[in-house]
This record gives C-alpha cells, sequence and structure tokens, in this order.
C-alpha cells in the first residue's frame, strides 16, 4: 500500500511503495538486470522524459519525469524506482508545473532527492 506525505504548506506531494521481489524457479533475481530492463522499457514510453539509471554497489536507481493533466492543473511528476536485492521501491513527487523553476519547489526537490538517496528496504521477516 502506498504511502503519501504531504508537509503543510508543501507544493509537492511524496508517494512511496515498495514491491518485495524473490527469485523463482531456480531464477536468481538480479537487480541491477531488472533496473536496465525497466530503463529500457521507460526509454520507450512517449511520455517519460529523461529516464536515466544510476547504479551503486548494493542497488539500482532509475529515475524520470512525466507531465499531466490533474483535474485541469499542469502536474509534474518526478520519479525514482530503487531496485536492490529484496525488490524495488517506488518514489513519486507530484506538484503543479506552475511552480517550476521556484525557489522553494527547487528546494523540496533536492529534500526528496536526498531521500531517494537514502532509502532502503528493511529486512521484515
Amino acid at each position: 500500500m502506498p504511502i503519501w506525505y504531504r508537509e503543510k504548506d508543501g507544493l509537492g506531494t511524496l508517494r512511496a511503495s515498495s514491491l518485495s521481489i524473490k527469485s523463482t524457479n531456480g531464477r536468481h533475481y538480479d537487480h541491477v538486470e531488472h533496473a536496465r530492463a525497466v530503463l529500457e522499457k521507460r526509454k520507450s514510453q512517449s511520455d517519460k522524459e529523461n529516464p536515466q539509471i544510476v547504479i551503486d554497489p548494493g542497488r539500482s536507481i532509475v529515475s524520470y519525469a512525466q507531465s499531466g493533466v490533474e483535474n485541469e492543473i499542469q502536474v509534474r511528476t518526478n520519479a525514482w524506482e530503487i531496485f536492490d536485492d529484496r525488490g524495488v521501491v517506488m518514489v513519486s513527487f507530484a506538484y503543479d508545473s506552475r511552480g517550476v523553476g521556484s525557489e522553494r519547489l527547487t528546494r523540496e526537490l533536492s529534500e526528496v532527492t536526498a531521500i531517494v538517496k537514502k532509502i532502503v528496504h528493511l529486512k521484515v521477516d
């Protein structure tokens, strides 16, 4: 189930959800291979802007942006898919595109990016 968070008077909405992925049928789950396949899929989707991948020891992050309309408001969303040995954590930050370039939105987006860099799957038995 996704978790939504919005700071008081914040400009954007943060959404996070998690999906556990396990090896099946004797096939080992490789998070780098999976992330690369997702990157290729995002590159083929015309609504995804600037898909990128960062591969670090222990995890890979696919990121992209997209624009759309919600309730007659132009909305921009930055999204990250963080892959590790346990699965994937998906994080998105949606905001009114009229705020692009503003100091407040730049600060909020910077804070979300810092959160994304620190996210890890917790071991749950």
